[in-house]
């Protein structure tokens, strides 16, 4: 509770110097607006977004920051995710007679809560809105990422952006990764097998996007996709091998389309990295799969020997 109150107090004070005002606190998280003014004389601030945008940029960097001295430390790492929305809400007090509690409502506000927890730990997403507002910063526009990511309550994948803190600087983010392994204790518990001679890739139906593996195991595949999948999304796909002989082979084997769910994503020169779970598979179907794709690789390597 005490590092809690810290990392809270330490991101309050970056908002109102930011140009913003603090609602309430959600427990260890905290909602925030900008573009309303107390004093208000009918004018709007109309750089709101942007504002709102730099405070979450600069909330992300000092937070990575202060998390790495803590881990040196051997105290506590407390990742953040942050949600951005711009739309038309209500402002007002819905206390009653004994109490004031000047709030925010609206589905903008909802969306915002929505857009944080489908946000990667140490970003910011944003909505399609919000970036539009900031279409003429030669700053925050380049930086703005599009992706299409599974939102609660919403049946079609839903376009988002993100806006990565670190998308220029391979070092952090490295540490930013170090710090999610380290805070969630993230443990591969099946071994993986990484693809080094074949040529495997898979193709998502119904879209243009594919990638190639880069490694295996028995209940996932990590691969390089050209575009985002966002965390969460379910996908069919087939995997190939240049030559055809993968997907003959998984075909007599009785795999045709593979069910999958995305796990992770992150940003790399040539696309996203990208780990996907491979979905109804039972114990037997495991060792199947795995075989097929182990018989590939080691052909692969025999051939180049």
């Amino acid at each position: 509770f005490g590092h809690l109150r810290t990392i809270l107090s330490h991101i309050s004070e970056i908002v109102h110097e930011s140009g913003g005002i603090i609602d309430r606190s959600l427990g260890d998280g905290l909602l925030c607006f900008f573009g309303y003014k107390y004093e208000s004389d009918g004018t709007e601030d109309g750089r709101h977004a942007e504002k709102a945008l730099n405070c979450a940029l600069r909330i992300q960097r000092e937070i990575l920051n202060k998390d790495l001295q803590a881990l040196k430390d051997g105290s506590i790492i407390f990742p953040l995710r942050i949600g951005v929305n711009t739309g038309e809400v209500y402002i007002g007090d819905l206390g009653g007679k004994n109490r004031i509690d000047f709030t925010i409502i609206g589905h903008a506000v909802n969306f915002a809560q929505r857009l944080e927890s489908a946000c990667q730990n140490y970003c910011i997403l944003c909505g399609a809105v919000t970036s539009d507002h900031v279409a003429s910063n030669e700053m925050l526009s380049p930086r703005l990422i599009k992706k299409f990511i599974p939102v609660k309550n919403y049946s079609n994948l839903v376009e988002v952006y993100e806006l990565d803190p670190f998308g220029n600087e391979p070092s952090m983010q490295e540490n930013r990764q170090l710090l999610i392994r380290e805070r969630f204790k993230f443990e591969r518990n099946k071994q993986r097998w990484p693809v080094k001679a074949s040529d495997l890739f898979i193709k998502v139906d119904g879209t243009e996007v594919g990638g190639k593996l880069f490694d295996f195991s028995p209940s996932g595949i990590g691969v390089n996709l050209e575009k985002y999948l966002g965390k969460g999304a379910f996908i069919s796909f087939t995997i190939h091998s240049r030559d055809g002989k993968l997907e003959r082979l998984l075909k007599e084997k009785g795999f045709g389309n593979l069910m999958g769910e995305i796990r992770w994503s992150w940003p790399i020169e040539t696309g996203f990295r990208t780990g996907v779970l491979l979905k109804n598979f039972n114990g037997d179907q495991e060792t199947i799969f795995l075989n097929c794709l182990r018989s590939i690789e080691t052909e692969a390597i025999q051939s180049a020997g």
